[in-house]
C-alpha cells in the first residue's frame, strides 16, 4: 500500500477524512479480493 503519512501530509485534506479515506480504501479492497472466494464457496456449498 501507499505510505499512510507521506498521504496525509502532502494532501490538503484534514487528517480526519484521510483516515476515512485510507479505511474506505483498504475496506474496499478488502471487499474486492474476499468476492471471488465468497462466490467460489458459494458455488461448492451448493
Amino acid at each position: 500500500m501507499f505510505p499512510f503519512s507521506e498521504t496525509c501530509l502532502f494532501s490538503a485534506i484534514p487528517v480526519k477524512d484521510c483516515l476515512r479515506i485510507h479505511f474506505t480504501l483498504l475496506r474496499t479492497l478488502q471487499l474486492i479480493f474476499q468476492f471471488p472466494f465468497q462466490c467460489m464457496r458459494f458455488v461448492y456449498s451448493s
